[in-house]
Protein backbone atom coordinates (compact mmCIF):
# COMPACT_ATOMS: atom_id res chain seq x y z
CA UNK A 1 0.00 0.00 0.00
CA UNK A 2 1.42 3.59 -0.81
CA UNK A 3 2.17 6.19 1.66
CA UNK A 4 -0.60 8.80 2.20
CA UNK A 5 -1.82 11.55 4.02
CA UNK A 6 -4.68 11.23 6.54
CA UNK A 7 -6.78 14.48 6.96
CA UNK A 8 -9.44 14.78 9.48
CA UNK A 9 -12.09 17.61 8.75
CA UNK A 10 -14.34 18.90 11.54
CA UNK A 11 -17.41 19.81 9.23
CA UNK A 12 -18.49 18.74 5.71
CA UNK A 13 -17.15 22.73 4.47
CA UNK A 14 -13.71 21.95 6.15
CA UNK A 15 -13.93 18.78 3.69
CA UNK A 16 -15.30 20.54 0.99
CA UNK A 17 -12.15 22.76 1.12
CA UNK A 18 -9.67 20.40 1.74
CA UNK A 19 -11.06 18.82 -1.78
CA UNK A 20 -10.21 21.54 -3.45
CA UNK A 21 -7.29 22.89 -2.28
CA UNK A 22 -5.75 18.93 -2.00
CA UNK A 23 -4.90 17.72 -5.43
CA UNK A 24 -5.24 13.59 -5.33
CA UNK A 25 -7.45 13.52 -2.54
CA UNK A 26 -9.63 10.47 -1.82
CA UNK A 27 -13.05 10.56 0.83
CA UNK A 28 -13.22 7.92 2.75
CA UNK A 29 -16.37 6.60 4.11
CA UNK A 30 -17.30 3.52 5.21
CA UNK A 31 -13.91 2.15 3.95
CA UNK A 32 -15.61 -1.23 2.36
CA UNK A 33 -14.40 -0.65 -0.65
CA UNK A 34 -11.71 1.87 -0.77
CA UNK A 35 -9.70 -0.21 1.82
CA UNK A 36 -9.58 -3.04 -0.50
CA UNK A 37 -8.62 -0.61 -3.49
CA UNK A 38 -5.55 1.03 -1.18
CA UNK A 39 -4.01 -2.63 -0.60
CA UNK A 40 -4.44 -3.81 -3.99
CA UNK A 41 -2.78 -0.40 -5.33
CA UNK A 42 -6.08 0.13 -7.82
CA UNK A 43 -5.80 3.57 -6.39
CA UNK A 44 -2.57 5.49 -5.41
CA UNK A 45 -4.15 8.68 -3.19
CA UNK A 46 -1.76 11.36 -2.12
CA UNK A 47 -4.70 12.38 0.74
CA UNK A 48 -7.09 10.03 2.24
CA UNK A 49 -10.41 13.02 3.75
CA UNK A 50 -11.71 10.58 6.44
CA UNK A 51 -15.44 11.88 6.70
CA UNK A 52 -16.59 8.66 8.65
CA UNK A 53 -17.38 10.74 11.54
CA UNK A 54 -19.40 13.68 10.11
CA UNK A 55 -23.07 13.36 11.78
CA UNK A 56 -23.97 15.94 8.95
CA UNK A 57 -24.28 13.48 6.85
CA UNK A 58 -25.70 10.63 8.55
CA UNK A 59 -29.39 11.55 8.74
CA UNK A 60 -33.01 9.47 7.55
CA UNK A 61 -35.95 11.86 7.90
CA UNK A 62 -38.94 13.39 5.95
CA UNK A 63 -39.06 16.29 3.58
CA UNK A 64 -43.15 16.55 2.33
CA UNK A 65 -43.39 13.26 -0.47
CA UNK A 66 -39.88 12.38 0.00
CA UNK A 67 -37.44 10.50 2.41
CA UNK A 68 -34.02 12.62 2.66
CA UNK A 69 -30.68 9.66 3.32
CA UNK A 70 -27.29 10.88 4.03
CA UNK A 71 -24.62 9.22 2.15
CA UNK A 72 -22.82 8.02 5.39
CA UNK A 73 -25.92 6.43 6.43
CA UNK A 74 -24.87 2.56 6.76
CA UNK A 75 -26.56 -0.48 5.00
CA UNK A 76 -27.32 -2.03 8.74
CA UNK A 77 -29.21 1.06 9.85
CA UNK A 78 -30.95 1.92 6.40
CA UNK A 79 -32.12 -2.11 7.28
CA UNK A 80 -33.41 -0.78 10.43
CA UNK A 81 -35.02 2.21 9.76
CA UNK A 82 -38.92 2.82 10.55
CA UNK A 83 -39.14 5.29 7.75
CA UNK A 84 -37.35 3.18 4.91
CA UNK A 85 -39.34 0.11 5.94
CA UNK A 86 -42.94 2.64 5.26
CA UNK A 87 -41.73 4.66 2.46
CA UNK A 88 -38.78 2.67 0.30
CA UNK A 89 -39.43 -1.05 1.22
CA UNK A 90 -37.92 -1.87 -1.97
CA UNK A 91 -35.02 -0.40 -0.81
CA UNK A 92 -34.50 -1.84 2.51
CA UNK A 93 -35.10 -5.36 0.63
CA UNK A 94 -31.89 -4.67 -1.36
CA UNK A 95 -29.50 -3.49 1.77
CA UNK A 96 -31.09 -6.87 3.37
CA UNK A 97 -29.34 -8.99 0.69
CA UNK A 98 -25.94 -6.86 0.77
CA UNK A 99 -22.79 -8.50 1.41
CA UNK A 100 -22.18 -9.79 4.91
CA UNK A 101 -23.36 -8.49 8.43
CA UNK A 102 -19.83 -6.97 8.55
CA UNK A 103 -20.06 -5.16 5.37
CA UNK A 104 -23.52 -4.25 6.23
CA UNK A 105 -22.12 -2.65 9.44
CA UNK A 106 -19.25 -0.46 7.88
CA UNK A 107 -20.67 0.20 4.23
CA UNK A 108 -22.83 3.40 3.33
CA UNK A 109 -25.26 4.30 0.78
CA UNK A 110 -23.28 6.97 -0.65
CA UNK A 111 -20.47 4.82 -0.98
CA UNK A 112 -22.37 2.36 -2.76
CA UNK A 113 -23.26 4.94 -5.25
CA UNK A 114 -19.92 7.00 -5.86
CA UNK A 115 -17.87 3.39 -6.67
CA UNK A 116 -20.45 3.63 -9.94
CA UNK A 117 -20.63 0.14 -10.01
CA UNK A 118 -22.93 -1.71 -12.26
CA UNK A 119 -23.56 -4.17 -9.75
CA UNK A 120 -24.33 -2.11 -6.79
CA UNK A 121 -27.12 -3.63 -4.97
CA UNK A 122 -28.81 0.06 -3.81
CA UNK A 123 -28.87 1.79 -6.81
CA UNK A 124 -31.58 0.10 -8.93
CA UNK A 125 -33.73 0.64 -6.47
CA UNK A 126 -33.10 4.07 -6.11
CA UNK A 127 -33.59 4.39 -9.95
CA UNK A 128 -37.41 2.87 -9.46
CA UNK A 129 -37.74 5.64 -6.36
CA UNK A 130 -36.74 8.78 -8.62
CA UNK A 131 -33.98 9.53 -6.41
CA UNK A 132 -31.80 12.49 -7.03
CA UNK A 133 -28.36 13.10 -5.52
CA UNK A 134 -26.72 16.22 -4.19
CA UNK A 135 -23.16 17.26 -4.91
CA UNK A 136 -21.29 19.59 -3.43
CA UNK A 137 -18.36 21.37 -3.93
CA UNK A 138 -16.79 24.23 -1.57
CA UNK A 139 -19.07 27.11 -3.40
CA UNK A 140 -21.73 25.67 -4.53
CA UNK A 141 -24.15 22.66 -5.39
CA UNK A 142 -25.73 20.64 -8.26
CA UNK A 143 -29.12 18.39 -7.93
CA UNK A 144 -28.79 15.39 -10.56
CA UNK A 145 -30.92 12.18 -11.34
CA UNK A 146 -29.58 9.23 -10.19
CA UNK A 147 -30.08 7.82 -13.58
CA UNK A 148 -27.46 10.49 -15.31
CA UNK A 149 -24.53 9.77 -12.26
CA UNK A 150 -23.22 6.77 -13.67
CA UNK A 151 -21.37 6.82 -16.99
CA UNK A 152 -19.90 3.46 -16.87
CA UNK A 153 -18.33 1.00 -14.79
CA UNK A 154 -16.51 2.81 -11.83
CA UNK A 155 -16.78 6.11 -13.83
CA UNK A 156 -19.76 8.73 -12.47
CA UNK A 157 -20.45 12.37 -13.62
CA UNK A 158 -19.05 13.50 -9.70
CA UNK A 159 -16.41 15.94 -9.63
CA UNK A 160 -12.72 15.11 -7.99
CA UNK A 161 -13.63 18.56 -5.43
CA UNK A 162 -17.36 17.23 -5.61
CA UNK A 163 -19.21 15.33 -2.32
CA UNK A 164 -22.25 13.36 -2.06
CA UNK A 165 -24.11 15.15 0.59
CA UNK A 166 -27.76 14.07 0.17
CA UNK A 167 -29.86 11.51 -1.23
CA UNK A 168 -33.90 12.32 -1.82
CA UNK A 169 -36.30 9.37 -2.84
CA UNK A 170 -40.07 9.49 -3.39
CA UNK A 171 -42.02 8.00 -1.01
CA UNK A 172 -44.13 4.84 -1.87
CA UNK A 173 -47.68 5.62 -1.65
CA UNK A 174 -50.62 3.04 -0.92
CA UNK A 175 -51.76 1.97 -3.95
CA UNK A 176 -47.56 1.81 -4.96
CA UNK A 177 -45.82 -1.91 -5.23
CA UNK A 178 -42.08 -3.11 -6.19
CA UNK A 179 -39.93 -5.41 -5.12
CA UNK A 180 -35.80 -6.14 -5.48
CA UNK A 181 -34.75 -9.36 -6.56
CA UNK A 182 -31.12 -10.36 -6.92
CA UNK A 183 -29.54 -13.50 -8.31
CA UNK A 184 -25.70 -14.16 -7.01
CA UNK A 185 -23.70 -16.80 -6.74
CA UNK A 186 -23.79 -17.56 -3.09
CA UNK A 187 -26.41 -16.51 -0.92
CA UNK A 188 -24.26 -15.04 1.27
CA UNK A 189 -21.55 -12.50 0.61
CA UNK A 190 -23.12 -12.81 -3.25
CA UNK A 191 -22.09 -9.63 -5.86
CA UNK A 192 -25.37 -9.71 -8.23
CA UNK A 193 -25.47 -11.63 -11.02
CA UNK A 194 -28.43 -9.96 -12.02
CA UNK A 195 -30.55 -7.71 -9.95
CA UNK A 196 -34.13 -6.25 -10.87
CA UNK A 197 -35.65 -3.57 -8.84
CA UNK A 198 -39.37 -3.49 -9.45
CA UNK A 199 -41.92 -0.42 -8.70
CA UNK A 200 -45.64 0.34 -9.68
CA UNK A 201 -48.42 2.41 -9.25
CA UNK A 202 -51.67 0.38 -9.37
CA UNK A 203 -55.21 1.05 -9.91
CA UNK A 204 -57.47 -1.88 -9.96
CA UNK A 205 -55.18 -3.98 -10.54
CA UNK A 206 -54.12 -2.48 -13.76
CA UNK A 207 -50.42 -0.67 -14.10
CA UNK A 208 -51.30 2.85 -13.93
CA UNK A 209 -47.38 3.82 -13.84
CA UNK A 210 -44.51 1.44 -13.95
CA UNK A 211 -40.54 1.83 -13.56
CA UNK A 212 -38.01 -1.43 -13.43
CA UNK A 213 -34.10 -0.83 -13.02
CA UNK A 214 -31.51 -3.76 -13.98
CA UNK A 215 -28.33 -4.14 -12.48
CA UNK A 216 -25.29 -6.59 -13.77
CA UNK A 217 -27.27 -6.57 -17.32
CA UNK A 218 -25.24 -3.30 -18.73
CA UNK A 219 -22.12 -0.93 -18.14
CA UNK A 220 -24.17 0.58 -15.44
CA UNK A 221 -27.75 0.30 -14.05
CA UNK A 222 -30.62 0.40 -16.54
CA UNK A 223 -34.27 1.38 -16.76
CA UNK A 224 -35.97 -1.76 -18.19
CA UNK A 225 -37.67 1.39 -21.28
CA UNK A 226 -39.25 -1.71 -23.45
CA UNK A 227 -41.06 -3.73 -20.69
CA UNK A 228 -41.79 -0.40 -18.68
CA UNK A 229 -43.55 0.87 -21.64
CA UNK A 230 -45.40 -3.12 -22.51
CA UNK A 231 -46.77 -2.87 -18.59
CA UNK A 232 -48.17 0.71 -18.59
CA UNK A 233 -52.14 0.17 -19.17
CA UNK A 234 -52.23 -3.63 -19.12
CA UNK A 235 -53.49 -5.50 -16.09
CA UNK A 236 -51.50 -7.50 -13.47
CA UNK A 237 -52.59 -10.93 -15.09
CA UNK A 238 -50.77 -14.25 -15.38
CA UNK A 239 -50.27 -13.70 -18.91
CA UNK A 240 -49.14 -9.93 -19.15
CA UNK A 241 -46.23 -10.80 -16.44
CA UNK A 242 -45.27 -13.50 -18.72
CA UNK A 243 -45.16 -11.50 -21.63
CA UNK A 244 -43.06 -8.84 -20.11
CA UNK A 245 -40.70 -11.40 -18.96
CA UNK A 246 -39.64 -11.86 -22.47
CA UNK A 247 -39.69 -8.38 -23.32
CA UNK A 248 -36.93 -7.55 -20.35
CA UNK A 249 -34.84 -9.40 -22.03
CA UNK A 250 -34.20 -7.06 -24.80
CA UNK A 251 -33.93 -4.16 -22.11
CA UNK A 252 -30.20 -6.03 -21.61
CA UNK A 253 -27.06 -6.05 -23.39
CA UNK A 254 -25.26 -8.48 -20.52
CA UNK A 255 -21.85 -9.85 -20.95
CA UNK A 256 -20.43 -12.87 -20.30
CA UNK A 257 -17.85 -13.00 -17.36
CA UNK A 258 -16.34 -14.98 -14.63
CA UNK A 259 -19.73 -15.04 -13.03
CA UNK A 260 -22.33 -15.87 -15.10
CA UNK A 261 -22.77 -16.20 -19.32
CA UNK A 262 -24.43 -13.43 -21.29
CA UNK A 263 -27.66 -15.91 -22.39
CA UNK A 264 -27.85 -16.75 -18.66
CA UNK A 265 -27.98 -12.64 -17.47
CA UNK A 266 -30.90 -12.46 -19.86
CA UNK A 267 -32.63 -15.14 -18.56
CA UNK A 268 -32.85 -14.93 -15.37
CA UNK A 269 -33.66 -11.59 -15.86
CA UNK A 270 -36.93 -12.57 -17.03
CA UNK A 271 -37.27 -14.85 -14.15
CA UNK A 272 -36.32 -12.33 -11.40
CA UNK A 273 -38.94 -10.56 -13.06
CA UNK A 274 -41.84 -13.07 -12.25
CA UNK A 275 -40.36 -14.43 -8.96
CA UNK A 276 -40.94 -11.03 -7.97
CA UNK A 277 -44.42 -10.15 -9.14
CA UNK A 278 -45.59 -13.59 -8.07
CA UNK A 279 -44.59 -12.83 -4.52
CA UNK A 280 -46.39 -9.02 -4.50
CA UNK A 281 -49.43 -10.03 -6.13
CA UNK A 282 -49.89 -13.09 -4.72
CA UNK A 283 -49.57 -15.30 -8.27
CA UNK A 284 -48.03 -18.77 -9.43
CA UNK A 285 -46.94 -18.02 -13.00
CA UNK A 286 -45.92 -21.29 -14.96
Amino acid sequence: MKEFRALIPRSVQEALELLSKKKGAMLLAGGSDLVVKLKERKVTPRYIIDITHLKELKFIREDGECLLIGPLVTHSELSMSDLIDKYAPVLKEAVRCLGSPQIRNIGTIGGNIVTASPVADTVPPLFVLDATLTLRKKDGERRVHIRDFGVGPQKSIIEPTEMLTEIRVKKMGENEVGFYRKLGQRKALAISKVSVAFWAKMSDRVFEDVKIALGAVAPRVVYAQKAMEFLRGKPASVDVIKMASEVIKSDCTPITDIRSTEEYRREMTGALLIEGCERIFGMTIE
